[in-house]
Parts: structure tokens; sequence; C-alpha cells
């Protein structure tokens, strides 16, 4: 790959992670949802997330961080199921 070449898949979401934002696992092997609580600067273990309720956004569980890139609506990843809630 040269200095011209972009890869054909960017690392992080098309999305920007947000605050509010309830995400699904994508590993059809887990029905896992999680609501972001905090984002903070970098990539690395940057968005406090937590496990929740897929219908209300109901926060349950310990609160633990995790990668933007995880974000990505890919295997091994995170696929944005709801917008920002109040």
């Amino acid at each position: 790959m040269n200095a011209t070449t972009t890869p054909a898949r960017a690392k992080t979401s098309a999305r920007p992670v947000e605050v509010g934002q309830i995400w699904r696992e994508v590993d059809k092997r887990f029905n896992r949802y999680v609501k972001v609580l905090d984002v903070r600067d970098g990539d690395i273990k940057s968005v406090l997330i937590c496990a929740t309720d897929s219908v209300v956004g109901r926060v349950e569980g310990r609160k633990t961080w995790a990668s933007k890139t995880r974000f990505n609506g890919r295997r091994g990843g995170y696929e944005l199921v709801k917008e920002q809630t109040c």
C-alpha cells in the first residue's frame, strides 16, 4: 500500500458516538444492548457504556469502557439502534 492508497473500510464508525445512544452487539450469539454514558477524547477505551434494556434504555449492570473502534456496525462491534435519548 502506498501513500495515496486508502483502506477500503474506515476503522471507526461513520456515525459519531454520542452520550445517550443505544447500540446492539452485532454478534448473533448475544442479545446485548448498551447505552453510551460518556465519551472522552481518544480512541482506546474512551466510551463509557453500560448494559441496558433494549426497549426503554434503562441502565442495568456494571459500567465499563469500550474503544470507539467497536462502534462500527461490523462483527465484533456494535450497531446503532437508537439515537440519543433524553
